[in-house]
């Protein structure tokens, strides 16, 4: 069975929110406010949990759980389409700058989050066939980004498609990766929910002076308000909080 992500915004968001979240969770003056209204540990484990699925280094939250067995070829591999991919979304960023739909639909920026290696390789195929697209080169070039850089950039992503051949061989392998990667997103966004709720029963929104903590807890702007985010009471893929 296909697990499906509880939130509707990109997972670079949720990232982005917990980070902030957790600091102030964490910070001397709240951590033990907050762990006076939660369950032993659950700030700590909120935190590993978001290490886990995003390490610092920004090459391999892609690629969890594959890291430890890749040769160096791979690794390589996978390196040259990260800075590829680095330097496409940046110049797209230059070339439509402040067009956040365009640039999240057509040039994947905030898009990425953890999956296997074969959807992030399928991820760069896409980026290059945007960066490729005769609509976009002229923009593109503006800032510095030339057809020389979409050859280059396809032949780094044909090189790591060699070196993983016997990965992307492994579908179903994929697909459970993927399944746990997504459970463990969504068992961290309710995390964050928990934690979120608990700065609000103790900072009072009618007290003025509490209007900057709140915000710290990122309360009133975290979950992004839209229509299509789904309320986790309600979903039936919401996957127990341990």
């Amino acid at each position: 069975m296909i697990i499906r992500r509880i939130y509707t915004f990109p997972t670079a968001t949720l990232y982005t929110e917990a980070d902030l979240i957790l600091t102030t969770a964490e910070s001397a003056e709240e951590k033990p406010l907050i762990d006076a209204r939660l369950e032993d540990g659950h700030v700590a484990a909120t935190r590993a949990l978001l290490s886990e699925l995003n390490p610092d280094d920004d090459s391999t939250h892609l690629i969890r759980g594959l890291l430890g067995t890749m040769t160096q070829a791979q690794r390589d591999a996978i390196k040259k389409v990260n800075k590829f991919k680095t330097r496409a979304r940046k110049s797209a960023r230059l070339a439509y700058r402040g067009q956040s739909v365009l640039l999240h639909e057509t040039f994947l920026i905030g898009n990425d989050g953890p999956a296997d290696i074969g959807t992030m390789l399928q991820n760069a195929d896409k980026l290059l066939a945007s960066c490729s697209h005769a609509d976009h080169a002229a923009a593109l070039k503006k800032q510095g980004w030339i057809a020389k850089d979409n050859t280059d950039f396809a032949a780094a992503i044909a090189a790591a498609k060699e070196a993983f051949k016997d990965n992307l061989d492994k579908k179903a392998d994929s697909k459970d990766e993927t399944n746990d990667t997504t459970q463990q997103a969504n068992a961290l966004y309710l995390a964050l929910l928990a934690i979120q709720n608990a700065a609000n029963n103790e900072h009072d929104e009618d007290e003025p002076a509490n209007r900057g903590i709140r915000a710290k807890y990122r309360l009133g702007l975290f979950p992004p308000n839209t229509p299509e985010t789904k309320d986790p009471s309600t979903d039936p893929t919401t996957p127990p909080v341990s």
